[in-house]
């Protein structure tokens, strides 16, 4: 198993001389991986999160790596995570912290113990639910997983082999999770029926990959602005536009939605790094910046590159900068001009005392009373969010924009556009 564990990192591109990073939960996969990597004569370092869950158990684990390491002279990373203090779905949140967490630290590669099973229960799960028929990539930037190939039966007969202790995860013999309802209940009743279910699950999975590789290779972009022609898209169908922007973060839907309004002009598609807009002819694909939520408030200066996204509950204001024949004055945009952005100005939701001067208007108005004449309910108004420039409102989205804010002429504007949730 070591010599094809070596092989299989000399394949990833990994040399001796690079620095990697093993993620080690306690259990036997990662630690016959950190066995294996060790043995393999690499520079490594062993990162561990305790998500404080399993009542004290983690905790455990956490304590049994610290032990493993202690005279090994192999540098430990280890991060705590609140479990009480997580919202939303606990395994997708806790997963962007271990991942954050493991980019964080320097090194060249990322390894986990994902393995044989491990692959096959992923495919099963992503057609059960309709994702997809890919699995775990192999490679995914500095992230490898070398053990993919390897089956549950391979890793225990070397840990066997070679004394290597381990901790069993009580959770992983529970049917709590739909993962581990596949691996107890689904998979052994598949294989009762088909010995080679395995492998056919995989086979068919690695055939699908191979093709979207081959799609990806078709539809190479620039990354930081491209120009496509409708007429190269248009008779191609959504599922073209859809593997040619993915890359760049943009959904199926986003996909399909863009395509059957290819031909209006001005429509903008935002993901987490890009954003599409429609011309007459044409699509343009550019990279924006982005902000990361701030709370209470967040700021709408400190941009490097526009356009850029400021992001706020869930919620996303673009910013890209326009002359003032490109000025649209609708009250789904608002424009500031670009030298007057200060740090003061900010995204927040309505507070109880804002007003606003609206356009046209003399005088300031509550924004109280502007919701109630919009026959906004209490909830669309706890929501909604205002931008405000120190105590000064200036822009309620959709509502209201300030006639302190008066756009002129010959001036460069920064025009802003609230998009909402992905």
């Amino acid at each position: 198993m070591l010599t094809r564990f070596i092989e299989k990192m000399t394949y990833l591109g990994v040399d001796k001389t690079q620095k990697v990073l093993v993620a080690v939960s306690g259990g036997i996969d990662s630690m016959v991986l950190a066995h294996l990597t060790r043995a393999s004569g690499m520079v490594i370092g062993i990162a561990h999160v305790d998500h404080g869950t399993r009542k004290g158990e983690s905790g455990l684990d956490r304590i049994f790596v610290k032990k493993y390491t202690e005279g090994l002279s192999v540098p430990l990373h280890i991060h705590q995570i609140d479990a009480d203090s997580i919202k939303g779905n606990f395994h997708q949140v806790t997963r962007n912290i271990r991942y954050t967490f493991f980019h964080s630290l320097d090194y060249d590669y990322i390894l986990t113990g994902h393995h044989y099973e491990d692959q096959v229960e992923t495919v099963l799960m992503n057609v059960l639910s309709g994702r997809s028929l890919e699995g775990i990539p192999e490679k995914n930037g500095k992230v490898l997983r070398p053990l993919i190939e390897f089956t549950k039966e391979e890793i225990k007969s070397y840990a066997i082999t070679h004394g290597i202790a381990y901790r069993e995860d009580s959770s992983n013999l529970k049917n709590d999770y739909f993962r581990n309802f596949l691996r107890h209940n689904i998979i052994p009743l598949l294989e009762e029926q088909d010995p080679q279910v395995k492998q056919k699950v995989i086979g068919l999975s690695q055939k699908v990959t191979q093709d979207l590789l081959l799609l990806d290779s078709l539809t190479v972009l620039t990354d930081s602005e491209e120009i496509i022609s409708l007429d190269s898209i248009t008779d191609q169908g959504p599922v073209h536009l859809y593997h040619t922007i993915k890359k760049y973060g943009f959904t199926r839907s986003q996909a399909h939605d863009c395509h059957s309004s290819l031909h209006k002009k001005g429509l903008r598609y935002l993901s987490p790094t890009h954003l599409i807009v429609t011309g007459d002819k044409y699509i343009r694909i550019k990279k924006i910046g982005a902000f990361q939520d701030e709370d209470p408030n967040s700021s709408l200066s400190g941009y490097d590159t526009l356009p850029a996204c400021v992001m706020h509950g869930g919620q996303r204001l673009l910013l890209e900068e326009v002359g003032f024949d490109e000025c649209d004055f609708d009250l789904g945009y608002f424009y500031i001009r670009v030298d007057t952005v200060s740090e003061d100005m900010v995204l927040r939701t309505w507070q109880e005392g804002d007003k606003i001067r609206p356009f046209g208007m003399k005088g300031t108005k509550k924004l109280k009373k502007i919701f109630a004449d919009a026959k906004y309910d209490l909830i669309q108004k706890k929501s909604s969010l205002v931008l405000a420039d120190e105590n000064e409102v200036i822009w309620v989205p959709g509502l209201v924009s300030s006639e302190n804010y008066r756009c002129y002429p010959g001036e460069r504007y920064l025009k802003l556009s609230l998009i909402g949730s992905r």
